[in-house]
């Protein structure tokens, strides 16, 4: 989006599937996730995962009152 982040993603522990969250930070547009699930795809292709699940996430949690280096993983507990 012009180079503004508008959320944060997260893989899962495993390739098969493939699990990606994904939390916005605000109302997208059906196009945006639309986008979002075409380039998750692409990533599975990439890593050839039998399957790639993507699951829209209400919200990130707050990075700045979390653990010390939760941001490496900010969905994983969402």
């Amino acid at each position: 989006d012009g180079g503004r982040v508008v959320g944060v993603w997260d893989l899962g522990k495993s390739d098969r599937p493939l699990e990606i969250k994904v939390a916005p930070f605000e109302s997208w547009e059906p196009s945006r996730w639309e986008a979002v699930e075409k380039e998750a795809h692409r990533i599975g292709a990439m890593i050839e995962a039998d399957r790639t699940n993507i699951t829209q996430v209400t919200g990130p949690i707050d990075l700045v009152t979390a653990s010390r280096n939760r941001f490496l993983s900010p969905l994983k507990e969402v």
